[in-house]
């Protein structure tokens, strides 16, 4: 897969990593956007998008007072 294979994360993407059949790995791209619902695609040509209705969700990073 090249570089057009792509996690989208609400209007950011990612480049995609397929590992087999069953698995595709991407690190989430930066957003400040926290505590709702992100929708979440694949694309494999950054024009067609999955048709799944998928979320993901951003959280602030724990902290210790």
């Amino acid at each position: 897969m090249g570089d057009d294979f792509r996690c989208n994360f609400g209007t950011r993407s990612t480049k995609a990593h397929f590992i087999d059949e069953h698995y595709v790995w991407c690190r989430a791209a930066p957003s400040d956007v926290v505590g709702r619902p992100m929708p979440f695609s694949i694309s494999m040509n950054r024009q067609q998008n999955s048709l799944q209705k998928f979320e993901y969700w951003y959280y602030n990073d724990p902290q210790i007072n």
